[in-house]
């Protein structure tokens, strides 16, 4: 049945990371003559306007803290303070759940739509009794189950205190390594041919990748110009709000190239304006602070990136071959779950030398397998449509209706 009017609210975490595969869903919502809420510690509001969503914000904005991404890459190859960060970057405590529950009397949602790392939102919605689908930002639910990586294992045990935390509100969690699954609707945004479901996931419904209609509100300007018709190879570590690569990265990938055999383009974030880096590069490498990533991949032949899962899916959307340089968080995941679909390289920042940069860059430009490989999952996830599949399920559960189980049987 047709519902005009729902009322639909998204809590995701604070990054751009997890706020831009929402961004189509959103416009989506609102054009079919949804409402979206949105409760967030920062405010995402401007961007999502100039998309074209005009949505009630939410939440107490807070600043980020004063470690620099370049920092805090560093701090997540310690298991000590990533039991801090969890801690603090998940912000499952009372005060969070008791914020999210105000939004919640304020804006009336009909349905909740919860990232499965924010498990606060996913006790207040079991709390109060509302439908809410996991909209997955992460591949961990896609995790092998004979891999592992320091931070998911770190995670998954930080996050089983929340039992204890839900029952305080008389709520039972149920729990997936780092993940709350709802016991609605849960998605990946991939694809099967990328990251085989493991047995023990029953529950999630691979949709294939994040998409908007038109702009996404943070296209920044470019100097196409400065292309020609030499192979690019584009290089960036997401946004940089929370993990980037440092200078010395950045070199040994600068110099794991002929500059005049490639046009090579680096999203260096905060590093722009760092004029011992600009100095270090050759004039000949593009190199800007935040670049429009998507159509620049449309062109790549190669792309150097940091593992993050919007980068990951929309090199495989283009079918563009990566090499992948994991910083921390679940990003060894997406490099391990490349490497084994064929798409990529993978290497250690930290270890890897202008040798390595140069070796793995050659075998994405000059062999077929890699790209053969990235076609074929492109394929797959062209067979998809994310947005109409994500605003199906939202609408079924305001109606008060369970999506059909993604495994047969099920």
């Amino acid at each position: 049945m047709w519902c005009l009017d729902v009322r639909v609210l998204f809590t995701p975490l604070g990054e751009l990371g997890h706020v831009n595969p929402l961004v189509g869903i959103c416009q989506r919502l609102v054009r079919d003559g949804h409402r979206v809420g949105v409760h967030c510690r920062r405010n995402f509001a401007a961007q999502l306007a100039r998309a074209g969503v005009d949505a009630e914000w939410f939440g107490e904005v807070t600043e980020g803290g004063e470690m620099t991404p370049q920092r805090l890459a560093a701090r997540m190859r310690d298991p000590r303070w990533l039991k801090h960060w969890y801690g603090h970057a998940l912000a499952t405590t009372e005060p969070e759940i008791s914020a999210i529950e105000a939004t919640v009397r304020a804006f009336r949602p009909d349905v909740m739509a919860v990232d499965p790392l924010n498990a606060a939102a996913a006790i207040v919605a079991e709390r109060v009794r509302l439908p809410w689908a996991a909209l997955s930002t992460n591949f961990a639910a896609a995790r092998p189950a004979d891999w592992n990586c320091p931070f998911l294992e770190v995670g998954g045990r930080a996050v089983e205190s929340l039992h204890d935390l839900a029952a305080t509100r008389g709520v039972a969690l149920r729990l997936a390594g780092t993940d709350a699954v709802s016991p609605w609707f849960n998605t990946l945004f991939t694809t099967e041919v990328f990251a085989p479901r493991p047995a023990a996931n029953d529950y999630s419904h691979y949709v294939g990748p994040a998409r908007v209609e038109g702009a996404r509100g943070d296209e920044p300007p470019f100097p196409w110009e400065r292309l020609d018709d030499r192979p690019l190879i584009y290089v960036a570590s997401g946004a940089g709000q929370s993990l980037a690569f440092d200078a010395e990265q950045l070199r040994h990938i600068a110099r794991g190239v002929d500059p005049d055999a490639v046009t090579m383009v680096i999203a260096a974030q905060s590093l722009v304006d760092d004029a011992a880096f600009r100095a270090a590069v050759p004039p000949r490498i593009i190199v800007t602070g935040y670049a429009p990533q998507r159509r620049l991949l449309e062109r790549a032949a190669a792309a150097v990136i940091h593992g993050g899962v919007n980068s990951v899916n929309e090199c495989l959307d283009v079918g563009c071959p990566m090499l992948v340089l994991p910083l921390g968080k679940e990003q060894p995941l997406q490099a391990e779950l490349a490497r084994r679909a064929g798409v990529g390289v993978a290497l250690d920042p930290i270890a890897m030398t202008d040798d390595d940069c140069r070796a793995a860059l050659r075998r994405l430009l000059e062999h077929d397998a890699h790209r053969n490989a990235a076609r074929a999952i492109r394929d797959s996830y062209r067979a998809t449509d994310s947005t109409s599949l994500v605003c199906a399920g939202l609408e079924a559960l305001a109606a008060g209706r369970r999506p059909d189980s993604p495994v047969q049987g099920a």
